[in-house]
């Protein structure tokens, strides 16, 4: 799991600059879909 700091350093690249909040909001959403993903691939490898 990448670290807020690091994900800090991700997203605040361009102009737009993320709260701590946000960040931790967008990192767990970015997880949630990489584990639906993940379910998604074992599945269908029946």
């Amino acid at each position: 799991m990448l670290s807020i700091d690091r994900c800090k350093q991700i997203l605040n690249r361009e102009s737009k600059q993320y709260s701590y909040d946000e960040i931790k909001i967008i990192r767990d959403f970015l997880y949630t879909l990489a584990n639906i993903e993940y379910q998604l691939l074992q599945t269908n490898k029946l």
